[in-house]
């Protein structure tokens, strides 16, 4: 099976998200899955670890930038990039703009998903924002201007 693993953390930095990543990357190889993990860095930032599994990274604009964890504004350009690759399943590591796109990924190509919530939302809001509920509120506003959303008489 072609397996997309999709975050917004950087694998090549240590924590919990990027560990869980990595090990359920790695098992899955193991029993014979192609593993693909895909993950958003800016061009001038980026950093590979010497991984067994495929890496593909995103260059994105992004929401804002920290060592670790890097959260994406999702584009339509982003979702048909992740799309081209043919993944049988997507499997969703993060609650932030990846997730916007597995979402999106799910809906308009009908790619099966998988959603781990590692984040604990209210405090992933609070460490990434002065302005948790303003945060918040730009976010959905951006995404939902991002994307181009089809009439259900379109998908006839």
């Amino acid at each position: 099976m072609k397996i997309g693993l999709l975050t917004d953390y950087n694998l090549a930095t240590h924590g919990g998200v990027q560990t869980s990543v990595h090990s359920l990357a790695d098992g899955l190889i193991k029993i014979g899955h192609d593993v693909t993990v895909v993950m958003p860095q800016n061009k001038d930032h980026v950093e590979k670890g010497d991984f067994a599994f495929k890496v593909h990274v995103l260059d994105t604009q992004q929401l804002l930038r920290y060592d670790q964890h890097y959260p994406v504004i999702p584009t339509d350009e982003i979702i048909e990039e992740i799309a081209d690759m043919q993944f049988d399943i997507i499997h969703c590591h993060t609650m932030a703009g990846m997730a916007a796109v597995a979402t999106e990924l799910k809906r308009q190509h009908a790619i099966p998903l998988v959603q781990t919530m590692h984040e604990i939302w209210p405090e992933q809001i609070e460490h990434h924002s002065a302005l948790p509920i303003v945060n918040a509120f730009v976010f959905s506003v951006i995404s939902s201007k991002l994307f181009k959303r089809k009439k259900m008489s379109d998908l006839e």
